[in-house]
């Protein structure tokens, strides 16, 4: 797929556009590709753009992400995928809290815009950690978001927001995943009730 758009989107942060026109690329909201047989990555957009894909992800000395910094616009991505079982539930009877740090919202993004554009009942609140609100991204679309879609709510932090009946959705770096696992299993919320994604090698 062809590079089309790479734009710096928060601090230390960019996000790049693969043009999908003319390929029979499909995805459920959530998962994640190979890019170039190098580096998995979640995406971040919508499963029903059928035009581009949007990838974000923190830069590093990796060299996956190096290549996808500095090679030109027009430059084909292999695209392996998609991969993961990190999707939303076919059934909406139980309310959904979704635990993202930092990158980590980059598929439970793809999932509230699915939800949103295909006017879902699933009930989903977000709570999004940050180290500072200069690392927050995709703040302005999350927000608009809110306002679209009845049965999205925003949050900072997870007081009062435990509840048995809720499937729990954690993504983030290693260390972010186990302490919010921690949390929910000391709270009571059974593990069968948790669903993680870790972005390592950050």
């Amino acid at each position: 797929m062809p590079l089309i758009k790479r734009e710096e989107i928060a601090e230390k942060t960019v996000a790049i556009w693969l043009d999908t026109r003319g390929s029979d690329f499909k995805f459920k909201a959530g998962q994640n590709v190979d890019l170039n047989s190098l580096r998995t990555f979640s995406i971040s957009s919508s499963p029903n753009d059928r035009d581009k894909l949007r990838i974000a992800f923190r830069t590093s000395d990796s060299d996956a992400k190096k290549d996808l910094f500095k090679m030109p616009l027009g430059t084909k991505v292999k695209v392996d995928g998609p991969f993961g079982s990190f999707i939303l539930p076919k059934k909406s009877d139980r309310s959904i809290i979704m635990l993202a740090g930092g990158i980590g919202i980059t598929p439970m993004l793809s999932m509230i815009l699915d939800a949103t554009e295909r006017k879902l009942p699933h009930k989903i609140t977000l709570v999004y950690k940050n180290r500072s609100l200069a690392r927050a991204v995709f703040m302005d679309e999350l927000k608009q978001l809110e306002i679209q879609n009845p049965n999205f709510s925003l949050r900072y932090t997870l007081h009062g927001m435990r509840s048995i009946n809720a499937i729990y959705y954690i993504s983030g770096k290693p260390g972010f995943v186990s302490t919010m696992r921690m949390e929910l299993e000391q709270a009571g919320i059974d593990d069968m009730a948790i669903r993680t994604e870790e972005f390592d090698g950050y």
